[in-house]
């Protein structure tokens, strides 16, 4: 009986590991490893809130440049996570730091979804980087 629970018991604490490691893989566990990579968060905040209204298959990066808002928020399917307040160099040097770094974070994400950065000038200049339009525009970058 004793070895029955030992084993019940190993057999649990590996559920929890291997759970713990799936969660830590999410697309925003991913994009805050990134962009913490990029840019010193010590006196940033984030919260991870629920979002609505985005394609499932896609994984967002948003950098919003708009008046008030200067944020990056990170988005996958149902859920959010904003980065604030930047001003707007801060921003332009996260993004294009990130721009080089848009084929090694896509290549991470789950199988079968696409990465798209995202960059809002106003509520209607928005400006979508995918891996055929970092390719094709912002190649130079990577050179």
């Amino acid at each position: 009986m004793k070895r029955f629970i030992g084993l019940l018991l190993v057999c649990m604490m590996l559920f929890l590991a291997l759970a713990s490691a799936g969660a830590d893989s999410s697309f925003l566990s991913l994009s805050e490893e990134y962009i913490r990579q990029v840019k010193d968060f010590t006196e940033k905040n984030a919260v991870v809130m629920t979002a609505s209204g985005y394609d499932s298959n896609k994984c967002i990066i948003s950098f919003d440049f708009t008046d008030g808002n200067q944020t990056i928020v990170a988005i996958d399917g149902d859920q959010c996570e904003v980065f604030f307040f930047f001003d707007d160099n801060e921003l332009m040097s996260v993004l294009f730091q990130m721009i080089v770094k848009f084929d090694e974070v896509e290549a991470r994400i789950p199988a079968g979804r696409k990465l798209e950065y995202e960059m809002r000038f106003s509520d209607t200049e928005i400006h979508h980087i995918t891996s055929e339009t970092v390719s094709k525009y912002y190649s130079w970058i990577k050179q």
